[in-house]
């Protein structure tokens, strides 16, 4: 009775994790710290130019626009609904978009329905012709007129939680519109999806996976006892990870959506170790078997806790802040989840003794009888593993890099993804880049010359070619002077003088907050002007081509200018930077504390076998992606740290059992063999419930996941396989037929 009251410490501990891990957060918007200079680039880009996130509401029309205008009042009602949801600053559809009229000696600056409504705008040819001349055509309205666009400005740029309510409320009243069959796209429906995703994976995912692995557990063990006790540890892993996330500030992101089954199912197979320890204790009828038991696995628990801990945490040291985030939380979860596993199995091992005692079943009998007999023939091993991670470390000079959300998060066939499609073929594009030119000194756009070779770059940008169309300060002089020339034959301003004057008329047009039809194209003071690029959703790769040349563009029209390239298109072409940098960076550091570890607990040689053994898993991992092709992401440049943080685990757990049976046999050989006997159902059984528990994430929709689960579970074969076959054969070679020595 009095062992049985010991649960309850246990479930009190459980309870308060649960209570810790309420209300997670889901936040993908923070790739960079808030001061990093990239940041500042996009802040800058929208206090003084662009104000707000874009929102692209997308609407098929079964007719051709201008020959619907029965549509235009229920266009116009959506459009008013819209602008009433807090957070919607702005809206912009072919009704609302402003122009330039002329009512006799008067410029006036009205939008193309109040236009109509007034009659500046004579009759619905006059409105077609009138906006097929305007800067708006292929843009919020495709050139067949069948498909519109309301662009929508929110207030949401680096605050996930209000953007996720501004995106519901703008789908609940396209909902309860005349247009239930819209969709939306954009930089803000894009990260509000990736927000959306993860919320809905998670509990699904954890649901699956918790079911995989007691399908799995029982399928092997037939012993309920024990199931019970690892899926006790499961739960607490799970709440504690779930609970570290939270408990630090972090949100919850596709980065970290692995997290609490990764750290569940490492917490398992340490429980799966100390079973195989208790296994051989009750066999020998030890004296005290829990004590035997608990002086047995204490150590190499720890220690695999700790390589685990630091394969995860090394990612803290990465400028991605997701994947810092994802260390940082990945090395707190597991290092308290230590405590708590013991506390769970051997408690469970005190409590119930005769039910956790269970003999070895035939299956698990047959998989030591293959290992052992594999272990046999291991002496070409090192040829063999030697030639392979030769080849696969060649493959890594064709590394190569992804950071497009939309291609690295979303499957083609995804809605997100086909809105994205409708908006590039559609309507000009859904991607831009924007280049900054600061001549230096006010005014400065507003001279004839400047203007001209303004002209002369956005032209030059068209040519390029993702470019589909250009935008600059151009396109508003361009409404004015047309207005205000009346028949001319010219377009634009041809001298000072008519720049000056239609530029002051726009400059007297502004309203309260500072914005007119040239303010998102020039500063206050005409010093800096901004030119947007509007492109496709375009590759990482691409966007660093494109980023090249309009940047070398912009510097040979104004040589004496300030050039910067920005936006989102730069922001993430950037980002693959970083990912290189976090592999790099990351991996290095798990090299060297792990060989730090290895070193100080099995001395130089056999520490040396151990820790080049585990090369290999990392090399087979991230070489396949490279022969692949499939490029380094958020997510696959977790694959080398994690899968080299794993397979270290059984390395630990063989070299502690060689090191305790290695004085009772008469060679090494004999005791690799008697090693091997306690370690090899566990090695292959934790491989392979690794395996089962990352397959689940073959069922996420987001891509991401499933690429991470499909080389980790790459590495973590060719751990198992090293572990028992390379690892032996070097710790032959590394060791000879030395006497044994502690402190060795």
């Amino acid at each position: 009775m009095l062992k049985k009251l010991l649960v309850i410490p246990w479930l009190a501990v459980v309870c308060a994790i649960a209570v810790a891990s309420s209300g997670l957060r889901f936040d993908s918007d923070a790739w960079l710290s808030r001061d990093h200079p990239l940041e500042k680039q996009l802040d800058y880009l929208a206090e003084e130019f662009e104000e707000g996130e874009s929102l692209l509401l997308i609407i098929p029309l079964k007719e051709d626009f201008f020959s619907a205008p029965s549509l235009f009042p229920a266009i116009d009602d959506l459009e008013k609904q819209l602008l009433k949801i807090p957070g919607v600053s702005a809206s912009r559809s072919p009704l609302s978009a402003k122009t330039v009229v002329r009512t006799g000696d008067t410029l006036q600056i009205r939008s193309f329905a109040n236009a109509l409504e007034v009659g500046a705008i004579e009759n619905i040819s006059h409105f077609r012709a009138a906006f097929r001349e305007s800067p708006y055509y292929g843009k919020i309205l495709s050139e067949d007129g069948k498909t519109l666009a309301v662009r929508l400005r929110t207030q949401t740029r680096n605050r996930a939680v209000f953007r996720d309510e501004v995106f519901k409320a703008v789908e609940e009243t396209v909902g309860n519109s005349q247009f239930p069959g819209a969709f939306l796209a954009g930089d803000a429906a894009l990260k509000a999806e990736i927000n959306r995703s993860v919320r809905s994976q998670l509990p699904m995912l954890l649901a699956l996976g918790a079911s995989v692995v007691a399908i799995f557990l029982y399928g092997f063990l037939r012993n309920g006892y024990r199931v019970a006790a690892l899926m006790a540890c499961l739960g607490v892993a799970v709440a504690q990870s779930l609970a570290t996330v939270n408990m630090l500030g972090h949100s919850l992101t596709p980065v970290s959506l692995a997290l609490p089954l990764l750290v569940s199912v490492i917490v398992i197979a340490d429980g799966l170790h100390i079973f195989a320890i208790w296994d051989k204790e009750t066999a020998r009828k030890a004296a005290s078997p829990l004590r035997s038991t608990m002086s047995g696995s204490w150590l190499p628990c720890l220690m695999t806790s700790l390589t685990s801990a630091v394969g995860f945490g090394a990612f803290s040291v990465s400028e991605l802040v997701p994947v810092r985030n994802f260390g940082i939380d990945s090395f707190v979860a597991i290092a308290l989840c230590y405590p708590l596993l013991i506390a769970t199995v051997w408690g469970a091992l005190a409590l119930f003794p005769a039910g956790m005692s269970a003999k070895p079943g035939e299956k698990t009998a047959r998989v030591t009888a293959m290992v052992l007999k594999g272990l046999a023939h291991r002496a070409k091993a090192p040829v063999v593993f030697g030639l392979a991670s030769l080849i696969l470390a060649l493959s890594l000079f064709y590394a190569k890099t992804e950071t497009n959300f939309l291609h690295v998060l979303f499957k083609k066939t995804s809605h997100v993804s086909k809105a994205f499609e409708v908006a590039d073929r559609e309507l000009g594009g859904s991607g831009s880049l924007e280049v900054l030119v600061d001549g230096g000194r006010e005014r400065y756009f507003q001279l004839i010359d400047n203007f001209n070779r303004m002209k002369s770059l956005a032209e030059g940008f068209e040519s390029e070619e993702f470019v589909n169309h250009s935008n600059t300060y151009i396109l508003p002089v361009g409404i004015t002077h047309r207005a205000l020339a009346g028949g001319s034959a010219s377009s634009l301003p041809q001298s000072a003088d008519e720049l000056a004057q239609e530029i002051f008329f726009l400059e007297l047009s502004r309203g309260e907050r500072g914005k007119d039809l040239v303010s998102p194209y020039l500063n206050f003071t005409s010093s800096t002007a901004r030119i947007e690029a509007q492109t496709p959703n375009l590759s990482s790769l691409e966007l660093g081509s494109l980023i090249d040349s309009l940047s070398s563009l912009s510097k040979q029209t104004f040589p004496g200018g300030e050039i910067t390239v920005t936006g989102m298109g730069h922001y993430v072409h950037q980002l693959s930077r970083y990912v290189l940098s976090t592999q790099a960076r990351s991996f290095a550091l798990t090299l060297l504390v792990i060989a730090v570890v290895f070193t100080a607990l099995f001395g130089l040689r056999l520490g040396m076998a151990g820790f080049v053994s585990n090369l290999f898993p990392v090399l087979v991992s991230t070489g396949m992606l490279c022969l692949l092709q499939v490029p380094f992401d958020f997510a696959t440049v977790l694959v080398a740290g994690i899968t080299f943080g794993l397979s270290v685990d059984d390395s630990i757990h063989f070299l502690h059992h060689f090191r305790r049976e290695r004085p009772g046999a008469s060679n090494t050989e004999e005791g690799i063999e008697r090693s091997m006997r306690i370690v090899a159902r566990p090695v292959v059984f934790t491989s392979l419930l690794f395996c089962a528990a990352l397959a689940v994430f073959f069922s996420s929709s987001l891509v991401v996941m499933v690429k991470f689960a499909l080389f980790t579970i790459a590495g973590l074969i060719a751990a198992m396989l090293s572990a028992i076959l390379l690892l032996p054969s070097l710790v032959e070679i590394f060791r000879g037929d030395a006497p044994y020595s502690s402190s060795r």
